[in-house]
């Protein structure tokens, strides 16, 4: 798509919008911020937080994303990551291994928009985490390497079914032209899977059992049926975090990587702030923020993470996404607590009820962590199952929340 003189709107004034008016303007657009110059719009382009009712839907002109605005622009290759959990994670580490060797910038939903970094450029990889908001309006996106960690249900606030969401997870794939996808063998329900044929060379992650990729087998992790070290190399907790790092150690052989260079990430390596954090400790008890748990299957992947540290109670609730909660209640651990809070909570105790299982019920924060803090658990987890936006402007508020909550005691 050629940019000069074309006139266009951005929708959003976000991140993700000033990196598309950035971009825009160094192409030679002359872009301007919805309304703006809606009247004489040749197409538009929308920031992923802009919802699919939105009024600037209804000027019916072509419609791109800021990311693939980004994917226009580039020309470098891009290793993208998307699924419901552990994008961050995995983009953060696969950045550490390719850094051996090439200049990295690491992007899209994480840090600095794909657009504004591509029409910067000086990079020789672009790692870019991509959300499903910016896989709803994807064009011309050819990446080099991508991954799909994981589906499980999220944003149905958003999509009218699971079965929507998981459909707009897959086309980070759609216009492949060759190169290396992974997926996770083990947390992508086979059913969404049917008529997908990506042109591309798929491999697997797995911690079940051998598979044509990376895979967990007594006790060690191999990559392309080779031992590459014990499990205990990985200095980041959890299972979770075991299939993050094979699926990075993956697609960083695919870019030429050596062994040496992804076992020092390996040994390195720990998961950013609000991913189950060791944040205090007070009379025994160890409190863990994991305010990034914003949906059942992340939370439920926390406390298996900590399920070796005594009774866990956990502080669940916010804004509401859609989410069904009856599994959270029926996987947790028979022993466990739960603090509810939030606009979730009559949601959430709910099906803790249907579940038959009891809870406890706070005002705010601070009342959420002195009630867990007094109820005997050895451990206190914040890992909500719900997004933040009900009392905080993000996680990341919702998490030094908590933190400040936890030092008051």
């Amino acid at each position: 798509m050629k940019l000069l003189g074309r006139r266009v709107i951005i929708v959003g004034q976000g991140v993700s919008g000033q990196g598309a008016k950035h971009a825009l303007d160094m192409a030679g657009a002359v872009s301007s911020f919805y309304p703006e110059g809606k009247a004489s719009a040749e197409f538009m382009v929308v920031s992923p937080g802009i919802p699919p009712d939105h009024e600037c839907f209804s000027l019916k002109i072509p419609v791109i994303g800021e990311f693939a605005l980004g994917a226009l622009i580039n020309d470098k290759p891009v290793a993208a990551v998307t699924g419901t959990n552990g994008k961050t994670t995995v983009c953060e580490m696969l950045a550490d291994m390719l850094s051996a060797k090439y200049k990295v910038a690491l992007c899209g939903n994480i840090g600095a928009s794909f657009a504004r970094v591509a029409a910067d450029g000086g990079y020789r990889v672009a790692v870019t985490e991509v959300s499903s908001f910016q896989l709803e309006h994807i064009t011309g996106f050819h990446p080099a390497a991508a991954a799909i960690l994981n589906i499980a249900p999220d944003h149905l606030d958003r999509y009218p079914d699971f079965g929507a969401y998981a459909r707009t997870k897959l086309k980070i794939a759609a216009d492949m032209r060759g190169g290396l996808l992974v997926l996770n063998a083990d947390d992508i329900p086979s059913g969404l899977l049917e008529g997908f044929f990506p042109d591309a060379n798929v491999r697997y992650v797995s911690l079940l059992g051998r598979v044509d990729g990376a895979y967990m087998a007594d006790g060690a992790l191999y990559l392309n049926g080779c031992r590459l070290c014990d499990r205990s190399a990985l200095k980041a907790d959890g299972d979770h975090n075991v299939a993050n790092a094979l699926c990075a150690a993956l697609m960083a052989d695919y870019f030429g990587i050596a062994a040496g260079d992804i076992l020092k990430v390996f040994g390195a390596f720990e998961p950013g702030d609000h991913r189950i954090k060791e944040v205090g400790r007070k009379n025994g008890v160890t409190f863990y923020n994991d305010s990034k748990g914003t949906n059942p299957s992340s939370t439920l992947a926390a406390v298996r993470a900590l399920s070796g540290d005594g009774r866990i109670c956990l502080i669940l609730g916010g804004s509401d996404k859609g989410l069904d909660y009856g599994e959270l209640f029926a996987k947790l651990p028979d022993d466990a607590v739960a603090v509810i809070t939030g606009a979730t909570s009559a949601k959430m105790r709910k099906a803790a009820r249907e579940a038959g299982r009891g809870y406890i019920l706070a005002a705010n924060m601070r009342i959420a962590v002195e009630k867990a803090f007094a109820s005997g658990c050895q451990t206190v987890l914040l890992s909500p199952a719900a997004a933040s936006f009900d009392s905080y402007g993000n996680y990341a508020e919702r998490g030094e929340d908590f933190i400040r909550a936890v030092k008051a005691l």
